[in-house]
């Protein structure tokens, strides 16, 4: 099923960017003077990926924030757009966001799944994406299809059409392929050893989205961080063995190519996710990397590396014979971590 998700995006995204285009053109008056963008999990971390997408289009102010900073914990504001996103439309506390926004006198867009789910009810407005394949897998397809939904948006916020919405389609449906080839030809590190992700601007969510696959994969050791914040703490718990996934599109590259040697010395393996790197001053040592195809300049670029990331969350799942479709892969406590996780996530207290 994840190996399905995976390979409909380019139908999926194809089917839905002209749908959502007529949704949003639909829409109420979005002239706020700020925008905040949120959601919790997934939703946020496409939200991290297009703040800075929203924030160049749009012209003005945006946050892309937790939920329940959005709740509980106000800023001030004349004239806020609230964002609210969940593919399911029912995770509490993304509800309490946008009621809390709502009584506040902002308006609420929601980006769902469901149109009949408590959040589109509660919103001024929604985007309807394609409905999901599954929601027992490592999501993947549900979140370039959030990407798709906030593109949109972002779109109708500018004024004009974006064409690297009209471009991406393609562009996915080619570098999937070679995208699964890449990450087959990985050795993927032993389970008892972390996968880190690394990112820098908009490729932070991408890098926040990378663990959060590994996590969902049966709870496959990751972790996750700005890409020059590793330099300073999370470099001192790696440990030799570990896997370092940069994500390095636009300026991020000359960074990360300063720190292959050291990963290399730290005895972790640096693994690069980037354009073609001819004519960068990049170290002559060995390790893989998947050469980025270019959609837009690099407030764009989380949708694209998310693609690599989608392979080798299921290759590596495929190699340690992980059966994702089951609760925490089959450990024997998946089953109360799944009724754990829907008590937090659609069982607690609205607050007021």
């Amino acid at each position: 099923m994840m190996l399905r998700e995976i390979d409909d995006q380019p139908r999926a995204i194809r089917t839905g960017l002209a749908d959502l285009r007529r949704q949003a053109s639909e829409l109420p008056l979005l002239d706020a003077d700020e925008i905040v963008l949120t959601g919790s999990g997934d939703s946020l971390f496409a939200a991290m990926a297009v703040e800075l997408l929203f924030a160049r289009e749009a012209k003005r102010p945006v946050w892309a924030l937790p939920s329940m900073s959005v709740s509980r914990f106000p800023r001030a504001s004349s004239s806020r757009l609230l964002v609210a996103i969940s593919v399911s439309g029912e995770v509490v506390r993304t509800l309490e966001a946008a009621r809390a926004e709502a009584d506040r006198g902002s308006t609420v867009v929601a980006v769902v799944a469901n149109e009949d789910s408590s959040l589109a009810k509660l919103a001024h407005g929604s985007l309807v994406m394609p409905t999901p394949m599954s929601r027992q897998t490592p999501h993947t397809r549900d979140y370039t299809l959030t990407l798709l939904a906030l593109g949109v948006l972002c779109e109708r916020l500018a004024g004009r059409r974006l064409r690297e919405l009209d471009r991406w389609p393609s562009l996915v449906q080619e570098t999937l392929p070679a995208a699964m080839e890449w990450a087959k030809s990985l050795l993927p590190a032993p389970a008892e050893r972390t996968v880190w992700f690394m990112g820098a601007g908009p490729d932070r969510g991408t890098a926040a989205f990378g663990a959060l696959k590994f996590w969902e994969t049966g709870g496959s050791r990751s972790g996750w961080d700005d890409l020059e914040e590793f330099a300073h703490g999370p470099s001192l718990i790696a440990a030799a063995g570990d896997d370092v996934v940069l994500l390095a599109p636009g300026r991020a590259g000359t960074r990360a190519f300063e720190m292959l040697a050291g990963l290399q010395k730290l005895g972790l393996r640096p693994i690069l996710i980037s354009p073609e790197i001819a004519g960068h001053a990049v170290p002559s040592i060995d390790y893989p990397h998947f050469a980025l195809p270019v959609l837009g300049d690099w407030t764009w670029s989380p949708f694209v590396t998310c693609l690599p990331v989608e392979t080798m969350t299921y290759v590596y799942a495929m190699h340690r014979h992980i059966d994702v479709m089951l609760p925490l892969g089959g450990k024997p406590h998946g089953p109360v971590y799944n009724e754990v996780h829907e008590e937090w996530m659609r069982q607690s207290v609205l607050e007021a």
